[in-house]
């Protein structure tokens, strides 16, 4: 059995030798700070792509430079790309994966370390690194620890402190419960799920508020698509296998 106190400890090292974690490694002294880190799912989308490229579209996943715009939307979004790429390219059973508040609301969050426990004994990810715990396998991992009971009060202590405007996007659970019903009427049709970026070319702005807002966005898919998915695809990707993390954040610094 392993020690839940060290658990996160191996899943830090993990994602570090994985290269998903730069300068992120070394603000992460505690469990929390793990689970802040990994709670906008951006890190576990690069993770998975990491194992096997391109299994998730860059363009896909939401980019969130800063603590304040860690969304439930956003968030989410990126959390249902890492789970589905476990799915279907991982071949992780369903009973293995923890669902999107685990994460998010860090219901249980020692149910994601358990999933990246799971996911670093895959083939794909064994051809890259040694998993963890190195010893045995996930399902010997332990299943309850106190050191996870208070862990939502502590994440959110410290984004709090991280930036004066998270009181913005902290979102209730009614606030919640309106994006996903926002998102479903964009994004999904009566059938079936079509793509945000078919949605969004489809959308109509009836409002001055609209036209500013499809302006915006506009903008900045431009700007992902001809500059920042090029940058990643032709040499960020490549180069991280070559290069040292250093240099990596070095090169790329305020890409991720």
């Amino acid at each position: 059995m392993v020690r839940p106190e060290l658990l996160w400890q191996e899943a830090t090292h993990w994602l570090y030798n994985a290269r998903v974690l730069g300068e992120e490694k070394s603000r992460i002294l505690r469990l929390s700070d793990l689970a802040a880190i990994l709670r906008d799912g951006i890190l576990l989308c690069r993770l998975a792509n990491t194992f096997s490229y391109g299994c998730i579209d860059q363009t896909h996943i939401f980019l969130q430079p800063q603590q304040s715009q860690k969304s439930r939307f956003s968030c989410s979004n990126n959390i249902r790309l890492f789970l589905d790429a476990c799915r279907t390219t991982f071949h992780i059973p369903e009973s293995e994966l923890f669902e999107e508040n685990d994460l998010y609301d860090l219901d249980d969050f020692e149910r994601v370390l358990r999933l990246l426990s799971h996911l670093s004994h895959t083939d794909k990810a064994k051809k890259v690194l040694r998993p963890f715990p190195a010893v045995c396998s996930p399902s010997h991992v332990s299943e309850h620890s106190d050191l996870y009971s208070n862990l939502r009060d502590e994440v959110e202590a410290v984004e709090e402190k991280e930036s004066i405007y998270d009181a913005v996007y902290n979102y209730g659970k009614e606030e919640s419960e309106k994006e996903m019903q926002i998102y479903d009427t964009i994004v999904v049709n009566s059938n079936a799920r079509i793509s945000s970026k078919d949605a969004w070319a489809n959308f109509k702005p009836s409002s001055q508020r609209e036209h500013c807002i499809k302006e915006l966005l506009d903008t900045e898919t431009n700007y992902v698509e001809n500059a920042l998915d090029m940058i990643l695809a032709k040499f960020y990707d490549p180069l991280r296998f070559l290069l040292s993390p250093e240099d990596m954040e070095a090169i790329f610094i305020n890409i991720y």
